[in-house]
């Protein structure tokens, strides 16, 4: 699985996702051992962001202790706890050197712990026992587009930029809306995403949208339940990869004629979490470079300058 680093820790717990043995689960203690993984570095009111898949024998884990089997019991909770808990932290960095084949409480590992792989245990013979020291080459972080330097959040919405010789500022909400309608409207059947866990769509909004083929041809993807209400299972590849489920519940502000690219590209503008306490998401900030330079259009169009001409009329100085 993978975890992402604090700074694209969001402000609600919709990019968690953790299986046993192929299975959805919520589990308190695994979610206490995650977060504890962390430390210090998480913000106060945030939450990380991960996908984990964990594999135990059957023998280990309880499945049937909830109705829709979202939770589970185990044997040994304190050791999977741990295991957990140790394995976040190497992925994090905060535990150097390779993540050794035996558990926190010393004893081997069993098929269900984290495990190297065994080419590092491969014995050594003859004066070419020890290889030559490679550098790896160094990875390159593609160039930011962002007309200047990063400064801070306003109103979760307008990006202060540190220009040459002033201030810029992005409205960020409005960057997005422009992006995604250029994309959506440009690239239609350009294939779907498939959302990692469904949203469930509850009421009448959900069968609304699920008969709606202008969704459908944008790349969304519907399937009814019954009386369980209606699931989302796909979003249009072009939309970003950020608060998805929030995304999706959106849509049911969408109502009567009109163009559905521009009306999804609004209301995916409002509902991306651009930021937490004035800092922005990283991640968000790179997607929507990488949205603009797709959709053909220039930040510099967006950018308005805090001149001595702007802040005069702002603070309505004599």
């Amino acid at each position: 699985g993978w975890v992402g680093d604090p700074a694209v820790a969001g402000t609600q717990s919709d990019i968690q996702y953790l299986t046993i043995n192929g299975r959805v689960v919520r589990d308190r203690n695994l979610q206490h051992a995650i977060r504890a993984a962390f430390g210090e570095s998480l913000l106060p009111g945030t939450y990380p962001a991960y996908a984990l898949a964990l594999q135990l024998p059957a023998e280990e884990v309880d499945v049937n202790v909830h109705p829709g089997k979202l939770e589970v019991r185990f044997a040994d909770l304190r050791r999977v706890h741990d295991i957990v808990l140790l394995a976040v932290r190497h992925a994090l960095g905060a535990v150097p050197g390779p993540l050794r084949p035996e558990s926190v409480h010393g004893e081997r590992a069993t098929p269900s712990q984290v495990a190297e792989h065994g080419e590092a245990y491969r014995p050594r013979t003859g004066p070419q026992a020890r290889p030559a020291a490679t550098t790896a080459p160094a990875k390159t972080k593609s160039p930011s587009v962002l007309p200047g330097r990063l400064l801070a959040l306003v109103a979760d919405r307008y990006l202060l930029l540190a220009l040459d010789d002033t201030t810029g500022v992005l409205d960020l909400r409005a960057v997005w809306r422009r992006a995604l309608e250029a994309r959506l409207a440009g690239e239609r059947h350009a294939g779907s995403r498939k959302l990692l866990i469904p949203v469930r769509l509850e009421g009448p909004t959900g069968r609304v949208l699920m008969a709606d083929e202008r969704l459908r041809d944008l790349g969304f993807d519907f399937d009814d339940l019954g009386p369980a209400g209606v699931i989302a299972r796909a979003v249009p590849a072009v939309l970003p990869a950020h608060d998805e489920a929030r995304v999706v519940q959106s849509l049911g502000e969408i109502n009567g004629p009109g163009d559905r690219a521009a009306a999804v590209a609004r209301l995916v503008a409002e509902a991306i979490e651009l930021g937490v306490g004035g800092t922005p998401r990283r991640a968000v900030v790179e997607e929507l470079e990488r949205a603009v330079t797709a959709a053909g259009l220039k930040l510099e169009d967006f950018l308005r300058q805090l001149d001595g001409t702007v802040l005069e009329a702002l603070f309505d100085a004599p």
